[in-house]
């Protein structure tokens, strides 16, 4: 038999096809299943304490238990609920179911270091979890919640007390139930205060000592209990059964009093406040509790207490908050607690303070500067029900005004010429800080600057332009400054002698038509040729206090020229000066200068003093006069020259022996080309003495 292949192939694929259509591939037409939604959320925090300190303890794991309708707690972790680790201040959070209401029982698993912090020579125990038992009524995150030797105090009273087989007077048999949970709380506020399962620990022994009351007492007590534990040689089970059933005895009683009062006075009197006393109201139940149990309270108020209403949060400075509200009420059993809890730059919020439940207001003393906060807050009733939570109030904090400003802030401005930027110009600063900038294409210029005083000013060398104004004080205060701008006056070229038109400005001066020089200022006046120039006139480095320059011009007393001051006289061309003339370093009592040749007598040069005498370039004349009419005495030297007694030009008698060059000059005269003129010593005549070849005669 032959089979066709290619007809069988296609008729077996054919059939494939209808048998997985009709076999249920579903409907085809309509739209894919709906994902699971996940699972909604809420969050339980609070912080755990260490069993034998009180303190924060950081490190322990905690878990979420479900308590079922019997009041009995589940041996697993809640499902769908997440763990959480404690920080270094204690606090946990961990996430739950959002559905899940009803007791919920909470356990830290201690960790194996932190629970042997020595405190008070007390030993350290094996690393037990603690617990804490809560009631959950709603949706909402469930905050403050704490564990500590305290609560977990409460659970076992809970356990050995409140059920079928241990049941104590005012306990019902439904173990973990609201009420029973209620009831544990208040029989053993009357040994570890008011609020105990609400109160954050402190973070470490330094933080006692500012910590609120409740606290101080709450780390005291449990300090006690752990002492007791040991010399009593009893249990925390024992103790609290003790405490409902037949009361604990003179001997427990007498020991937890004397615990408190010896871990006050000694193993944290460095830490507490010298002013702190245990609370009398524990110290009293304690006693009370030797010969009578404690009343297990009848819990009638099943209803929490409305919500504080209207709270505002208002900055009163950089690190203080004021927030108010309006009291919640509670008709059945009164306002025990409020509990404000704060934001910070949007995170978690977490527990700041527990207050009685007669306060209206509070003062938050730990908040930062430049710092947003929230706020909201819970009230809790005489039963130690919560009620919801209130609004929420924002606020922001200012800058401290007394911390340095470390901002950086900009100061700019623009230096134009008939309103062109002028580009390159260097900008100096000074002042709270100093550095330069070089202006751009558009003439700006700009400094990065802290909050301070500055100077800001074009540099003065700039050669082509003068500015208006010379410079700026700029105050820079906690914003950027702006519009610090200059002027730029370009009248002429750079170098050499400029002349500019009448009306031309320098700095804040106007002058008529004159001639400029670089790096020479006129205050006031005209400039060059022949001009009178007012007094404080400056020409380059030289300072006229007063006259006119050029040549044959009369100076007063005190003119300068470069570096030589003239207390007198008249400058150029065989002037003669009166006594006190100065040139360069020499100063000379009397006489007159030509060129580099000075005559005088008293003459000083350097260190060198000279007795009677004149005294010309490095030419030493023993003593007498110069010029018209003067006598020398015998021994006169001029270099190596030795003149006889006679006179030289103008009625100059020099004693005998004088010589000149190699030449005699017998009394009379002396020819060559040398001429005294009256008045005056030989201009152009170089008088050197280099060789040192000369003889001195001191008559």
């Amino acid at each position: 038999m032959r089979i066709i292949w290619k007809r069988y192939s296609v008729g077996a694929l054919l059939l494939a096809f209808l048998s997985l259509l009709f076999a249920g591939c579903g409907d085809y037409s309509s739209s894919s299943p709906t994902p699971p939604q996940p699972q909604q959320l809420k969050t339980v925090s609070g912080y755990v304490s260490n069993s034998v300190t009180g303190l924060a303890l950081p490190g322990a794991v905690v878990t979420a238990y479900g308590v079922d309708a019997n009041g009995v707690q589940a041996s697993a972790p809640l499902a769908g609920s997440s763990f959480g680790v404690s920080d270094q201040n204690g606090m946990y959070s961990l996430k739950i179911p959002a559905s899940y209401v009803g007791t919920l029982v909470v356990k830290a698993t201690l960790p194996t270091s932190g629970v042997g912090k020595r405190v008070a020579g007390l030993s350290t125990p094996a690393p037990t979890p603690l617990r804490a038992a809560i009631s959950i009524t709603g949706t909402n995150d469930v905050l403050s919640v704490m564990i500590s030797y305290a609560t977990d105090a409460a659970v076992q009273l809970i356990e050995n007390n409140a059920t079928a087989a241990n049941l104590a007077t005012g306990f019902t048999p439904t173990g973990f139930s609201a009420d029973n949970v209620l009831k544990a709380n208040r029989v053993l506020e009357a040994v570890f205060g008011t609020g105990f399962n609400i109160i954050q620990p402190p973070s470490d022994p330094s933080a006692l000592g500012t910590s609120s009351t409740g606290a101080q007492n709450l780390v005291v007590a449990i300090q006690a209990f752990n002492q007791v534990l040991v010399s009593e040689s009893t249990s925390t089970s024992q103790i609290v059964t003790l405490l409902v059933t037949t009361g604990l005895g003179s001997g427990i009683s007498d020991a937890l009093v004397n615990a408190i009062q010896d871990v006050v006075s000694t193993d944290l009197s460095s830490v507490l406040p010298p002013s702190f006393q245990p609370s009398p109201a524990i110290i009293s139940s304690i006693t009370d509790a030797g010969t009578t149990p404690v009343t297990v309270p009848v819990v009638s108020d099943t209803t929490p207490a409305s919500a504080p209403a209207s709270v505002t949060a208002t900055a009163v400075s950089s690190t203080q908050v004021s927030v108010t509200w309006t009291a919640s009420s509670d008709a059945e059993s009164g306002i025990a607690n409020y509990i404000i809890y704060r934001s910070v730059n949007s995170g978690a919020f977490e527990q700041l303070a527990v207050l009685a439940g007669s306060a209206t207001s509070y003062l938050d003393t730990s908040a930062a500067p430049q710092t947003a906060y929230q706020y909201k807050m819970t009230a809790v009733n005489g039963t130690g029900l919560t009620s919801a939570y209130s609004n929420v109030a924002s606020v922001s904090t200012p800058a401290d005004p007394n911390a340095p400003d470390t901002q950086i802030y900009t100061l700019t401005g623009r230096i134009t010429a008939n309103g062109v930027g002028v580009v390159n110009v260097k900008v100096d600063l000074t002042g709270s800080g100093t550095g330069s900038a070089t202006t751009d294409s558009n003439g700006d210029y700009s400094f990065y600057v802290l909050s301070g005083s500055y100077t800001v000013q074009p540099d003065p060398q700039q050669t082509n332009y003068l500015f208006t104004p010379l410079s700026k004080t700029v105050t820079v205060a906690g914003a950027s400054v702006s519009g610090q701008d200059f002027t730029a006056a370009q009248t002429g070229s750079a170098g050499g002698s400029v002349t500019y038109p009448s009306g031309s400005a320098n700095g804040s001066v106007t002058y008529p038509d004159g001639s400029f020089t670089t790096g020479i200022v006129y205050p006031t006046g005209v400039v060059i040729g022949g001009v009178s120039y007012p007094a404080g006139t400056v020409v380059v480095s030289i300072h006229y206090p007063n006259g006119a320059l050029i040549s044959g011009v009369n100076y007063p007393a005190g003119t300068v020229i470069s570096t030589v001051s003239y207390p007198g006289g008249v400058v150029v061309g065989g002037v003669t000066y009166p006594g006190g003339s100065t040139a360069v370093v020499v100063t000379y009592p009397n006489g007159t200068i030509t060129t580099k040749i000075v005559f005088a007598s008293g003459n000083v040069l350097t260190s060198t003093a000279y007795p009677t005498g004149t005294f010309s370039v490095s030419i030493i004349y023993a003593s007498g006069t110069v010029v018209g009419g003067v006598t020398y005495p015998a021994g006169t030297v001029v270099t190596q020259v030795t003149y006889p007694s006679g006179a030289v030009i103008g009625n100059v008698t020099y004693p005998a022996g004088t010589i000149f060059t190699t030449v005699s000059s017998p009394s009379g005269g002396v020819g060559i080309t040398i001429g005294y003129p009256d008045g005056s010593v030989g201009y152009g005549l170089d008088y050197n003495n280099s060789q040192n070849n000369y003889t001195t005669y001191v008559p």
